[in-house]
This record gives C-alpha cells, structure tokens and sequence, in this order.
C-alpha cells in the first residue's frame, strides 16, 4: 500500500523517482528519531518514577490535627 502510493506520483510524472526515494529515506529516518527520542523519555521517567519514595500513610481525620 505504501509503496503503491509513493510510486503514483512516479507513474504520473509529478515527481522523479529520486525525490520520493528520499522522502522514504527521510521519513524513516524522522520515524526513528522520534522513537529514539520517545524511549530515551519513557526510561527517564520511568527511573525518576522508581526512585520515588512512598510517603507516610494517611491515618485518616485525626492525622490531620
């Protein structure tokens, strides 16, 4: 399907087959990045997150005087 789209404009001559080579090349390399970017983000959070320690419990109304 996605090959498919990216060759009409080929077949068409709208583009040249380089140009949508590069938009390929262009768009997986964007699509790693981000994945990169968003794991590096997750692991952060998710050691900040585990370095949280837990409070003392809430006793209720009369913890509160």
């Amino acid at each position: 399907m996605v090959l498919g789209t990216a060759a009409s404009p080929v077949y068409l001559g709208v583009h040249y087959p380089f140009d949508v080579a590069m938009s390929i090349v262009y768009s997986i390399a964007a699509a790693s990045l981000v994945n990169a970017a968003w794991m590096l983000l997750m692991a952060h959070l998710s050691e900040r997150r585990s370095g949280l320690r837990a409070g003392r419990p809430y006793g209720g109304i009369s913890d509160a005087r």
